[in-house]
């Protein structure tokens, strides 16, 4: 008998049909996507990674591993691991599969017999079904290269973290010592006539101590970011004077300059830059014992986004500084340390001078980039920021007279040196003095003699109640206070800071009585 199905029970047969081929596609879809997304997130990894099965043939690789390898990945599924990963028609000595495949766990080990060159942390574990089947081996390779190159970078860090707060500290008490100095000589020289027998030894005298100030600013500028004197300024300027001061009389050395005329100026600290040139004029003299060529040149170069995340930099404009020698360049193991504190393949060396340059560059918010080769000279690029400021004219007026004064004058260091020659400087200039070695004791002389103090000589940094507390105390007793702020330091962020708290000027140490009465009158002329 044949049974006919009515027309309802059709349209359900015929729905039912239909939801089961939709579901049947959704689903399909849905392993599609999650193959997808497996696929990606295996060709998103950095290491190289391999699927191998039980027979160590390669089953499956991530693009990292045919970048890496410079295969294609049908040109390496089917061939055995070690062919691909050693060269070699069997796996090496303590191979982690290997060791993986006998023991059914995890293994890994630095191996740096690969084909790839450099070491690679490799490790090998078992993959298993979710049933517990045995499916295969994975096979990693990481580039410790990069690792090395990190842990480098952070030594390097830790060490010039500990070299600037130990040049630091010495800067700055060096710095006290250059102004006792500087104060005592410049006293001697006001009551002397030019035509003294020791005047021209004391101006040599004068010109030494501004030479270890210079000295303690570069330890100072590498110690602290952007403790710096920050001017706009002509590049050119700076680089025609330490040619002038390291070049141009070395015989043996074949010189040349190609200045850009219209080279944007850049906010620097000019001394700190010149002692970057400094060293770079040096390592390329000390690279051509025989002599050579020496090429400087300078330009205008602007960042896009391309070139600024390539050097790490923000995109814009810069002013490139090029220096190249003819000299014997450097091997790759000596590039890859060249940046290190006391690194330095010289005799005689103290392996800071590139230290001290990319420092100084990087506080500066650029940076140095090397290119050598061995035998065939060595090229140095510097790239400064460049200002939206004029650089003003690199021609300065100088008065060598002291101004004198007749106010009374409180003077507030921890340096009992500071404090004595001070204090003398400014009886010798007409003031009458009253001396504080810490704050506390400033505090003290202030509530005492305040109402007859009419500028206060604070120094910055001092222990028990630095500078800037001392000033508070002070200001809530006189808010129209007159203070010259000074230190060792230079005009740093941290100083500016200050300085808008009400400041009425800062002197930077070691300073003379022509500059300290010039800045005074100044202040007291506010």
């Amino acid at each position: 008998m044949t049974y006919m199905l009515t027309y309802e029970e059709l349209e359900t047969r015929n729905v039912r049909l239909e939801h089961e081929v939709y579901r049947g596609q959704a689903e399909r879809h849905t392993l599609q996507q999650q193959i997808q997304e497996w696929q990606d997130t295996f060709d998103a990894m950095m290491d190289l990674v391999m699927v191998v099965d039980a027979e160590h043939n390669v089953v499956r690789v991530n693009q990292a591993a045919t970048r890496a390898l410079n295969l294609p990945a049908e040109d390496m599924v089917g061939r055995k691991y070690w062919e691909i990963i050693y060269g070699l028609d069997h796996p090496i000595a303590g191979c982690p599969l290997i060791l993986t495949e006998k023991a059914l766990r995890a293994h890994t080990k630095e191996i740096d017999q690969t084909c790839l060159g450099g070491t690679f942390l490799i490790s090998a574990s078992v993959i298993v079904s979710d049933k517990g089947r045995f499916r295969g081996y994975c096979l990693t390779l990481k580039d410790m290269s990069v690792f090395r190159r990190q842990q480098r970078h952070r030594e390097q860090e830790d060490k010039l973290v500990a070299i600037g707060t130990l040049s630091g500290r010495i800067a700055h008490e060096f710095n006290d010592l250059l102004t006792g100095i500087q104060g005592t000589v410049s006293m001697v020289l006001a009551g002397m006539t030019e035509e003294h027998g020791a005047y021209e030894r004391l101006r040599r005298v004068e010109n030494y101590i501004e030479t270890g100030h210079e000295l303690t600013k570069q330890l100072l500028g590498f110690g602290i970011d952007n403790a710096y004197e920050v001017k706009p300024t002509d590049i050119n300027v700076l680089v025609e004077k330490t040619w002038q001061e390291w070049i141009t009389s070395r015989k043996a050395i074949t010189e040349r300059k190609t200045l850009e005329e219209d080279l944007w100026p850049s906010d620097v600290d000019a001394g700190q830059i010149e002692q970057v040139m400094g060293h770079l004029y040096m390592n390329a003299t000390e690279a051509m014992p025989n002599g050579g060529e020496l090429h400087v040149e300078t330009e205008n170069v602007v960042f896009d986004q391309n070139y600024a995340d390539f050097f790490g930099l923000p995109k814009g404009k810069y002013v490139k500084i090029t220096l190249t020698d003819t000299g014997e360049g450097m091997d790759d193991a000596t590039q890859e340390m060249m940046f290190d504190p006391f690194f330095t393949t010289r005799p005689h060396g103290t392996g800071l001078g590139l230290t001290f340059a990319q420092r100084i560059v990087a506080n500066h918010g650029g940076l140095i980039n090397i290119y050598s080769e061995t035998g065939r000279g060595t090229t140095v690029n510097v790239y400064l920021p460049a200002s939206s400021r004029e650089a003003p004219s690199q021609k300065l007026s100088h008065s060598d007279q002291v101004l004198p004064g007749s106010e009374t004058v409180l003077l507030v260091d921890d340096e009992k040196i500071v404090l004595d020659v001070g204090g003398e400087m400014l009886r010798e200039m007409g003031y009458y003095v009253h001396l504080a070695n810490s704050g506390p004791e400033a505090v003290h002389v202030y509530a005492e003699y305040g109402d007859d103090i009419d500028l206060v000589i604070l120094d910055m940094i001092m222990p028990e109640m630095d500078g800037r507390s001392t000033y508070d105390r002070l200001r809530e007793m006189n808010p129209d206070i007159k203070v010259l702020l000074a230190s060792g330091y230079s005009i740093t962020s941290r100083v500016t800071e200050i300085l808008k708290e009400g400041f009425n000027g800062f002197i930077q140490k070691p300073f003379n009585m022509i500059r300290l009465s010039k800045k005074m009158r100044n202040v007291l002329g506010q």
